[in-house]
């Protein structure tokens, strides 16, 4: 074409009685369909196309029309159109176009340019935090803290920004409150919103400011008035707006009234019926480009097709017809095989994946196959951030970085991490899990060399699992194994975080105060012997970020309250959160990962659609927090349903591409999902055609077999078997039940040396329940019971219980569980020791006991410590009582020597073992079950023939169990018998009991 068809397709239209609206139906590259249109329009002539001004509806969408002109020239050397986004709220895009304009217009007033900046987002949220915390009243009466109201402020930011952008008043919501048909709830809302109606444009005039979306509007509407006043001296071309905002929608309908204007809609759909338009709604596809057309007074029929498009192909059809108007959906009942070709879907691929993590591996191998084909390139479009990072991580297995429109959130980059993980040590300065992840993050040197910093935080990791921060420093001083590189680090991590800390514990201070201290620690944490911290902190496209971001925030800090420690800590979390950091350098020139408004108007000869799942894409519109659905539609905001026929769109133009790819997880996090609406759908069309989607296992087939071994043999059950001269010489009567269950944990216990760390913080459990409870009755026995019981048992029980509660310095919501359940034990123990002791009386409480027993590799000793020995009245022997707050041995175990505590520590009071206990007769042997649940005590005794066979097997059991074990042939099986494995196992992993136990029970 010449450059004269521009104006032969305006005069077409217009020649019609129509507007100069046009389509670029969906399966056409939108981008490189207008480029090489535009390219025929300039001929030769390589000045021409800077006589054209096309407005597009964001900056991607600008370089992906850019990129359409390389390609179709091969670089060749070209004079571009002039081209601006028009939808961005944050663009200066719209500051230049209407200086442009302006500059083309001497005689326009001067006042068009004096609109007040934008507030930045930033900004914007520190004020209102800021305004909603000295409110001191949120909703329902309720004021919230100062992190509450961080987050509220972020919300309240996009409820300004909806509300400015349909062109609505704050006036309103007085009326809306006036209604009493809404709950109470939301009339405390609305109340609560009052601060957008009385502080907040006060706040903005203060600062001669205003919102983002309010100056967009304003923005759009003075180039309207001055296009309405004198049209543009270039040709202008609106390409790809779908008029979602009513100011966008205000300017094209000047726009296109100009002489020299044309317009050009993305995917509209030619090929419904006049009845289904009139049903289209909100989550419709066609909704927007309904409403926009209405807005121009322009029915659908009028839209002309583009020079070089087809609208009626097998896919357009499959489209159309899948998302047919619910109310018409009858009409499905009479489709056939005539009305869907089977070629619709002859470049679509459909991969139903079992896990979130599946689905992120076939994507990956789908992007890295396209980069065999040369110049092939790949997208993936979904809004599931996780499958994103997903999909990252495993291109990373062939070091392939990847451009991602969603970028990463601040607080997630190595610097952001590693500012947060500064401030928390300070704030939880008795927190050793807390200065143990600071310490851990690869940015932390603390003065030191790699190696010593290595070998200094191991070293202080073990040792902070036996002791507390409170007397750590003495436990380094005794290290003499390291030289001085335990107290060194210790002193200078200290130093780094000292004045930081002196901020901390409540005290409120300015955030310069905070500024400064903070980054000072950061600065001296993060330097080496070789190189300022500085220097390491703030360098690559985080610490640049980083630092960008703070001295933003440094800025506004005339704007931000004094804050304690923890609205300190939450001021940084919120605030980087919302503050993403896109890489600019070292990406794949090929692949790239897109949300959907970022995916509009792209082009990609591979288009893969991931997370086509309900609550993904579509989105779950959840519930609005500041007004229900029919306050919304009163005050005039739209529906939620609108950013469904948003995405609707966007999944119809995608799907519609060259070669397409749809994946889903049928599981994610083990929870089943439910494919997207539109899948449903399309599968119901199908059948209705005889059609279905055809059967693709390549890249899933590939994905399976990417990391599976060609043969997979598990490993036969452990058998280690040292030396004699390494095996143990002694044991406790408890570890010997280990011995019996699971002699591999003997072996790593005592042959390897290996001994289970204790987690460095863990709420109180089973075992220091346990702990107490004996450690309790111990005293109260001793103290009080050994020559009876007082009338005043009870309450002096519960006075030790109270005391070693205290010790204990249990956290509130265990405390709460733990102490009823132990009132109600102390009642029932109490009235069983005055029965008792009707027949015993008490003779040693925690007793250590040791005897030795000849062996064939020589002396071997067992001991144990008895939580109580009494001697029976009628002289019959000794009551052996052990105390659990877990479940009693079944006698089962006892007597065949799985359970052998009670009969082993009766072997060595018959070798007069325990001091002070003249007896060498055991007469009982009893399981006191002190829970304190239901019942609270329960006393476990067991029949005088079985206690009597339990101790004569041990008698000839453990001197056989030591005897076998010092052959040095026999090993140290890993749980010999499957079903008297211990409850309890620290050496499962090294014993890999998953892998061959498994196998085994099969």
């Amino acid at each position: 074409m010449s450059t004269a068809s521009f104006h032969a397709m305006i005069d077409m239209q217009r020649g019609a009685g129509r507007l100069p609206v046009f389509n670029i139906p969906a399966g056409v590259s939108f981008v490189d369909r207008l480029a090489q249109t535009m390219l025929d329009w300039a001929q030769d002539d390589a000045l021409s196309l800077s006589q054209y001004l096309v407005l597009l509806p964001s900056r991607r969408a600008c370089r992906s029309l850019r990129e359409a002109f390389l390609r179709l020239t091969d670089g060749a050397p070209l004079i571009l159109p002039r081209m601006q986004p028009i939808g961005d709220v944050d663009d200066e895009g719209l500051d230049v176009l209407l200086s442009a304009t302006l500059a083309e217009q001497p005689d326009a007033p001067a006042d068009f340019l004096d609109i007040p900046p934008a507030i930045t987002p930033l900004h914007r949220q520190i004020l209102l935090a800021r305004t909603i915390h000295a409110a001191k009243g949120g909703a329902g009466g309720i004021v919230p803290s100062y992190e509450q109201a961080l987050s509220l402020a972020d919300e309240l930011g996009k409820l300004l920004d909806e509300v400015q952008t349909e062109h609505l008043s704050f006036d309103g919501l007085q009326d809306l409150v006036q209604e009493e048909k809404f709950a109470q709830h939301w009339q405390s809302t609305l109340t609560f919103l009052s601060i957008l109606t009385e502080h907040w444009p006060d706040i903005l005039a203060e600062r001669e400011m205003i919102d983002p979306a309010a100056r967009r509007n304003r923005l759009l509407e003075a180039q309207a008035q001055l296009w309405q006043q004198q049209p543009p001296q270039q040709k202008l071309v609106i390409a790809g707006v779908t008029g979602s905002i009513p100011a966008v929608r205000d300017l094209i309908k000047t726009a296109v009234a100009l002489p020299d204007a044309l317009m050009v809609l993305p995917g509209f759909d030619p090929l419904m019926s006049a009845e289904d338009w009139q049903h289209v709604t909100d989550e419709h596809p066609q909704f927007y480009l309904k409403l926009l057309l209405e807005h121009l007074g322009m029915p659908g029929s009028d839209v002309a097709l583009w020079p070089g498009t087809a609208a009626d192909t097998p896919t357009a059809r499959l489209i159309s017809e899948t998302m047919r108007p619910a109310v018409t959906t009858d009409r499905w009942r009479g489709l056939s095989n005539r009305d869907i070709d089977e070629n619709a879907l002859a470049h679509i691929r459909k991969i139903d994946c079992k896990t979130a993590q599946d689905e992120a591996l076939v994507i990956a191998l789908a992007m890295r196959g396209a980069l065999e084909t040369p110049e092939k390139t790949a997208v993936l479009i979904t809004p599931d951030r996780n499958l994103s990072q997903r999909v990252l991580a495993c291109l990373e297995r062939w070091d392939i970085a990847c451009d991602d429109s969603g970028g990463t959130p601040l607080s997630e980059t190595q610097v952001g991490r590693f500012l947060l993980l500064v401030a928390a040590a300070a704030q939880e300065k008795d927190s050793p899990v807390a200065l143990l992840a600071c310490l851990r993050h690869k940015l932390t040197h603390a003065g030191l060399t790699q190696e010593e910093i290595d070998l200094w935080r191991n070293l202080l990791d073990r040792e902070l699992r036996k002791h507390t921060l409170l007397n750590i420093t003495t436990r380094l001083e005794e290290l003499g194994d390291h030289g001085d590189l335990p107290l060194r680090g210790w002193q200078h991590v200290h130093d780094c975080l000292e004045h930081l800390r002196l901020l901390t514990g409540g005290t409120a201070h300015s955030l310069p105060a905070w500024f400064d201290a903070h980054l000072a620690a950061a600065e001296q944490l993060a330097a080496t012997p070789e190189e300022a911290g500085a220097e390491i902190l703030w360098r690559g496209e985080d610490g640049e970020a980083a630092a960008r971001f703070l001295q933003e925030i440094a800025e506004l800090s005339g704007d931000v309250p004094d804050l304690n420690d923890a609205q300190y800590v939450a001021l940084l979390q919120n605030l980087m959160k919302n503050t993403v950091i896109r890489p600019r350098y070292n990406l794949h020139p090929r692949l790239a990962i897109l949300g959907q408004m970022e995916a509009r108007l792209y082009s990609a000869d591979l288009v893969i659609l991931g997370g086509l799942n309900e609550g993904v894409w579509p989105h779950d519109p959840g519930h609005d927090p500041w007004m229900s659905r029919p306050m919304r539609k009163q005050y005039g905001l739209p529906p939620a349903e609108r950013r469904t026929g948003m995405e609707a769109h966007d999944f119809a133009q995608a799907v519609s591409a060259r070669e397409v790819i749809i994946t889903r997880a049928q599981n994610i996090e083990g929870t089943p999902t439910v494919p997207a609406r539109w899948l449903l759908r399309m599968e119901t069309v199908l059948n209705a055609v005889g059609l279905s989607w055809p059967v693709q296992r390549d890249i899933a087939g590939y994905a399976e077999i990417l990391d599976r071994p060609e043969q997979t043999l598990p490993c036969a059950r452990p058998a280690p078997s040292p030396p004699v001269a390494d095996r143990p010489r002694k044991l406790s009567v408890t570890k010997v039940e280990a011995w019996m269950r699971d002699p591999y944990s003997i072996y790593a216990r005592y042959v390897l040396g290996l001994e289970a760390l204790d987690p460095l913080e863990r709420d109180p459990g089973a075992a220091e329940r346990g702990q107490i409870m004996h450690k309790i009755l111990e005293d109260f026995v001793r103290d009080h019971c050994m020559t009876g019981v007082p009338d005043n048992a009870y309450d002096l029980l519960l006075e030790y219980g109270q005391r070693e509660f205290e010790n204990m310095r249990l956290p509130d919501d265990i405390y709460v569980f733990w102490w009823p359940r132990f009132e109600r034990l102390a009642d029932a123990l109490v009235r069983h020791e005055r029965k008792w002791q009707r027949e015993a009386v008490p003779a040693l409480v925690e007793a250590y006991g040791g005897r030795d027993f000849d062996a064939p590799a020589g002396v071997f000793r067992l001991s144990a410590r008895a939580d109580r020995i009494d001697t029976m009245r009628d002289g019959s022997g000794a009551a052996i009582i052990d105390y659990k707050t877990g479940t009693a041995p079944q006698i089962g175990d006892i007597v065949a020597g799985f359970s052998p505590q009670l009969p082993l520590e009766a072997l060595l009071v018959a070798g007069t073992a325990f001091s002070g206990l003249p007896l060498s007769e055991t007469a009982e042997l009893l399981v006191w079950q002190v829970s304190g649940g239901h019942p609270p005590f329960q006393a476990k005794n067991y029949k005088a023939d079985d206690i009597r066979r339990a101790i004569d097997n041990a008698a000839i059991g453990f001197p056989a169990l030591v005897a076998a074990f010092d052959n040095p042939d026999t090993p140290y099986y890993a749980v010999p018998d499957l079903d008297k494995a211990p409850a309890y196992n620290d050496y499962a992993h090294l014993e890999r009991l998953g892998e061959w136990g498994y196998v085994e029970k099969l």
